[in-house]
């Protein structure tokens, strides 16, 4: 006597309670590293930060040389 769309729909909301609460757990998990204030974490950003800039400027002063020859 039950439905099949009855037990479709219960088995959808099961499966979407299960995938929501894996992503719940596995954002949990990650947080402190995903928002992690450590100094040494930050210093060491920061120092990766300041050789990404330095090596957009190397690429800027080749194409203005290269376009203002």
């Amino acid at each position: 006597m039950d439905a099949p769309e009855i037990t479709c729909l219960i088995v959808m909301v099961v499966c979407f309670l299960i995938v929501l609460v894996y992503l719940l757990v596995e954002l949990l998990q990650n947080w402190n590293q995903v928002c992690n204030r450590d100094p040494k974490i930050i210093e060491s950003r920061n120092k990766h930060d300041q050789e990404f800039y330095k090596y957009l400027d190397n690429i800027y002063l080749k194409y203005t040389k290269g376009s203002m020859a």
